[in-house]
């Protein structure tokens, strides 16, 4: 179940690029604790609008071991937005962040050991 939330790619880390729209969707949060990656222990909690029209992400990677030290180049969320709706706007940990095209937000370079709150208006 779990790789249905989270996938890697190489250098990059995706995040519910996998899941039913559903799933996303309804006022139903989704929480994972403890997912190993191969950049580190994942925590991710997905809370949607019960319209659709919003969705709340959080997480944070835990690197043990030499998980700290493999590049970790990107981490790309997935929003699986509401009958594929495209994305209005974007804010990263309480700034306006414009990085992202239809259903998908880039965050180049992330850090490990930080806690992440994206929060997603659609359209």
């Amino acid at each position: 179940m779990d790789a249905l939330f989270v996938m890697e790619d190489g250098s990059s880390l995706l995040l519910t690029l996998a899941t039913l729209r559903r799933w996303q969707q309804g006022g139903k949060p989704v929480r994972l604790v403890n997912v190993p990656t191969h950049f580190g222990y994942l925590d991710l909690s997905v809370e949607p609008r019960r319209d659709g029209s919003h969705l709340d992400y959080q997480f944070k990677l835990d690197p043990k071991g030499d998980q700290a030290s493999r590049t970790l180049d990107k981490i790309v969320v997935d929003a699986r937005t509401s009958c594929g709706r495209k994305i209005k706007r974007v804010s990263l940990n309480g700034q306006s962040y414009e990085n992202f095209f239809n259903e998908q937000v880039l965050i180049p370079q992330a850090l490990r050991n930080k806690e992440y709150r994206l929060q997603v208006d659609i359209e």
